[in-house]
């Protein structure tokens, strides 16, 4: 269901403009070390040993550079790995020394930082296929995305906080950063916001020991938790996996170690030493849980309640050994949860949902290979809604942007959308046309079986991701619908019909999918804080 398609872009980090930073080699040939995104993807944070970058993520610009003094990197350490709140606003900085540097993301609406100036033709324009608007027309030169301009960003220092020197995994929370160290072996959270009641310097802290069903005095390697789920899933250094879930204080308890209560199951014990736990992912969507084992296999169990039922689902082994694959480096989950990504020391691969091995590289002649794309990464993360994909290479000196096509029934599941073959892109839909010729030569490859349709330049502009999209059951009729509005196509006439006003566009968004009867396409919107339905037909 998820497929890449066309060359991948690369964001290199040597390459990158920054008259704001001091200009020195050190900095200019540093490495990335960690990639984080927030929840919507909209930004992006990377650092270095001594920077931090804050990117957008369509158009892929570095807003904002924040540079550690010497005094900053003597004193707390060199950056090791980077947290950001679910809302992007606030960045946190984990040290080698055992800080946590927090660094605050301020918006601002009505300031760009660059100014993109596009020269209008004088000539009159003729309404094209991809269909062409009457007000705003210079917008039509815009690209995918770039409607919204490139934002204004200030990133600010807030605080240092001392968390301890054998820090092992940190993850952020909606309200807390929850901490896990070796020595001694412990779960710490500090909040985001302090209380009013207590000191800000002040954090909850409890000994893993402490818990009846945790084992021994094992610490904690790899740690994730799922707000939809609201469940916690920890890898200790034994490669035992534990489904953990934060317990209410009871009344009486007061704030601090009393107060902090965790309550969980062993789910994945290894018999062997090759199926010990290194990574950890969760896919709320369906309930799977994921676990990547020393031997480059994914043991996949299915959560089926919060009391210890989860028993193993199916594996995801690929067709080559740990020797030419390299060790898992992490698991990501698309946003819709229909696929998994997995990276390796030497490549990686996508499954679907359920097993099925899709895009791979460990067929595509690595050794002769130059394509850093083709390589080993290190971190990636999902955007545009599953859209898109950018990754780390294993070096950390370029971020490798890739455009995934994926099947439209993970986006509005229709019969029509099951009948049809229809591939939604970044930026375009792709139909399997039904062609006498091409079924009688299978064989020749020159003849292609899918119509590409590109989506209008002027709705992609303003209200990227494309969410959902729909065909009708005869085929000659589809739908695509993004943050606001909707576009429709005819494939008889080869033309887009996009709305003539923006602001008609913008008053509604698809909240219930939608659907084709004939003509007239059907959509459940959310419009002025009402939901309705509203139909629409192709003239």
């Amino acid at each position: 269901m998820y497929w890449p398609i066309g060359i991948p872009n690369y964001f290199s980090r040597s390459k990158v403009s920054r008259k704001e930073v001091e200009k020195t080699s050190n900095v200019e040939g540093e490495p990335i070390i960690d990639l984080q995104t927030s929840r919507t993807s909209h930004i992006f944070v990377t650092i270095t040993v001594t920077t931090v970058n804050v990117w957008q993520t369509k158009p892929t610009v570095l807003l904002a550079t924040a540079t550690r003094s010497e005094q900053s990197i003597e004193s707390y350490g060199q950056n090791h790995a980077v947290l950001i709140r679910s809302d992007g606003l606030v960045v946190v900085i984990q040290t080698k020394n055992g800080y946590l540097i927090t660094y605050s993301i301020a918006f601002d609406p009505n300031t760009r930082v660059y100014q993109i100036i596009l020269q209008a033709s004088s000539a009159a324009r003729r309404r094209s296929a991809e269909g062409f608007r009457k007000f705003n027309s210079v917008e039509t030169d815009y690209g995918v995305g770039d409607g919204s301009g490139l934002q204004d960003v200030n990133l600010r220092f807030q605080m240092a906080v001392k968390a301890g020197r054998n820090i092992s995994k940190c993850v952020a929370a909606d309200e807390e950063v929850i901490i896990a160290t070796r020595d001694p072996s412990a779960i710490q959270c500090i909040k985001w916001i302090p209380d009013k009641t207590h000191d800000s310097k002040t954090s909850q802290i409890a000994l893993l020991s402490d818990f009846s069903w945790w084992d021994g005095n094992n610490y904690i390697v790899d740690m994730v938790y799922d707000k939809p789920m609201g469940l916690y899933v920890w890898a200790d250094n034994n490669g035992k996996a534990y489904a953990v879930q934060r317990s209410r204080p009871k009344k009486g308890d007061s704030a601090g170690v009393a107060a902090l209560s965790f309550t969980g199951y062993c789910f994945h014990k290894p018999d062997r030493a090759e199926d010990r736990a290194l990574e950890v992912a969760v896919n709320a969507r369906f309930s799977l849980i994921a676990v990547g084992c020393v031997d480059a296999c994914v043991k996949i169990y299915t959560a089926k309640d919060y009391l210890g039922n989860i028993p193993p689902s199916h594996e995801l082994n690929l067709p080559v050994s740990i020797d030419a694959s390299g060790s898992i480096t992490f698991i990501s989950h698309t946003p819709d949860g229909y696929a998994v990504l997995v990276g390796y020391e030497k490549g990686w691969a996508i499954w679907s949902v359920f097993g099925k091995l899709g895009a791979n590289t460990f067929s595509s002649g690595q050794s002769v290979s130059n394509h850093i794309w083709i390589n080993g990464m290190s971190a990636a993360f999902w955007a545009g809604g599953g859209s898109e994909l950018f990754m780390l290479d294993c070096t950390g000196q370029h971020i490798c942007s890739m455009n995934i096509a994926r099947a439209s029934i993970t986006t509005c599941f229709s019969m029509a959308n099951i009948s049809q073959c229809l591939l939604q892109t970044t930026d375009s839909l792709m139909i399997q046309s039904v062609n006498n010729e091409v079924h009688n030569n299978p064989i020749d490859g020159t003849v292609s079986t899918w119509q590409t349709c590109q989506l209008p330049k002027n709705y992609l502009a303003h209200q990227w991701p494309i969410k959902c999209s729909v065909i009708s059951p005869c085929g000659k009729y589809m739908a695509a619908a993004g943050k606001r509005g909707l576009v429709h196509y005819s494939r008889l006439s080869g033309r887009w019909k996009i709305f003539d006003d923006f602001n008609d566009e913008n008053e509604f968004t698809i909240k219930g999918g939608m659907c084709w009867y004939r003509h007239i396409l059907v959509a459940a919107v959310e419009c002025q804080g009402r939901y309705q339905v509203s139909s629409d037909h192709y003239e």
